[in-house]
This record gives structure tokens, C-alpha cells and sequence, in this order.
């Protein structure tokens, strides 16, 4: 698959452009990973995160 702009492929374009151009941390990202793998809701996520729903849930998508 090829890589896109600043190394990321497509998908991952779009998720930027979904959150805004802001882009998380990588820890932050891996918690709202980690914590969506736990079964967690969007909501208690971001109360506990600070990531708002949105952004979570496109990275979550991405990470399958």
C-alpha cells in the first residue's frame, strides 16, 4: 500500500482531516485504543481521556 502524505496512507489522511488537523498523541491514541478494546463507551472514554467521541471513534476505526 502506498504511503501518502508525511507517511501516513489514505485512511489515516482522512482520520486527520476528521479530527481537525489535530493530531493526538500517540499515547493518548493507544489509551483511547486500549480502552475501546476494553469494551468502554465513547462517552466514559472521553470523560476519562479528554479525546472528544468523534476523533476517538475514527481512530478506533482505523485501528480496526
Amino acid at each position: 500500500m502506498g504511503e501518502g502524505y508525511g507517511g501516513m496512507t489514505g485512511r489515516e489522511q482522512r482520520v486527520v482531516w476528521f479530527v481537525g488537523g489535530n493530531v493526538l498523541n500517540e499515547e493518548k491514541k493507544q489509551q483511547v485504543i486500549a480502552l475501546g478494546r476494553l469494551g468502554w463507551s465513547l462517552r466514559r472514554s472521553q470523560k476519562t481521556t479528554g479525546v472528544r467521541r468523534g476523533p476517538a471513534a475514527a481512530y478506533l476505526k482505523v485501528a480496526g
